[in-house]
């Protein structure tokens, strides 16, 4: 089964350059399913192709921010058509995000992008224990959890997440990656946050082995325009 998970840097910051290798870039993916974030609902036919598409808005147009061209919509699961998704939910874990839930044979798959702030270690804390909460009935079973995480391997919460999780991509190079963002993307609205590794692939249950874990989407379109600003993360397992 082939996973991956990638933050499309939503419609701003110089898409209509990056569209079409965005495009590419997930068809050419071959994944089973992918988690995307930062998603615009509009687009979503075109970049999702002949992939079943499930949406979860996040409510976030962005009443925080003055200019109304920033946006980040929300998330999407593309799954392979074939494949049957017997459920699709999303439950908010805190004021404009949620946690999207599809389910694929006895495999939950999860979906997410935690409050981007830096400093901000709390609010992303409360969101993973409403996250782990919510998750409580699933425990014993087969799980992938993943997107943005807005945290680093040296963050407590981190931590956190490793006393229930293991991360896909350590699991395959023996480490996390020294950086998923970013990427050298900019534009009006570009985030000038420090480097490091936000996005990951948690995994979860028994009989889930990780063939590979490789990053994505760094190949510079042209300068200053990558296809996001964000690396994504794809995962090859046999379960």
């Amino acid at each position: 089964m082939r996973i991956a998970t990638y933050n499309i840097r939503n419609t701003q910051d110089q898409y209509l350059k990056r569209r079409e290798i965005l495009q590419s870039i997930i068809q050419g993916l071959n994944a089973d399913v992918i988690s995307l974030q930062e998603v615009a609902l509009p687009e979503l036919d075109y970049l999702a192709g002949d992939y079943q598409k499930f949406f979860a808005p996040i409510q976030l147009q962005f009443p925080l921010h003055p200019d109304p061209e920033f946006r980040i919509d929300g998330n999407a699961i593309l799954v392979r058509k074939g494949l049957e998704v017997k459920l699709h939910e999303y439950v908010h874990i805190s004021v404009f995000r949620n946690i999207q839930h599809i389910v694929i044979g006895d495999v939950h798959i999860y979906n997410t992008h935690l409050h981007h702030v830096i400093g901000d270690d709390q609010v992303r804390s409360h969101q993973i224990d409403n996250i782990l909460t919510y998750l409580l009935g699933q425990m014993n079973e087969r799980i992938f959890l993943m997107g943005d995480f807005n945290l680093t391997p040296e963050s407590q919460e981190y931590k956190k997440m490793t006393h229930y999780f293991k991360s896909s991509y350590t699991l395959a190079n023996q480490k996390e990656p020294e950086i998923t963002f970013p990427t050298g993307l900019t534009g009006p609205f570009m985030d000038t946050d420090p480097a490091g590794t936000f996005d990951y692939i948690w995994i979860r249950g028994n009989n889930i082995e990780v063939k590979e874990c490789t990053l994505f989407g760094s190949d510079k379109i042209q300068e200053g325009v990558y296809p996001s600003d964000h690396l994504g993360i794809l995962g090859v397992y046999n379960i």
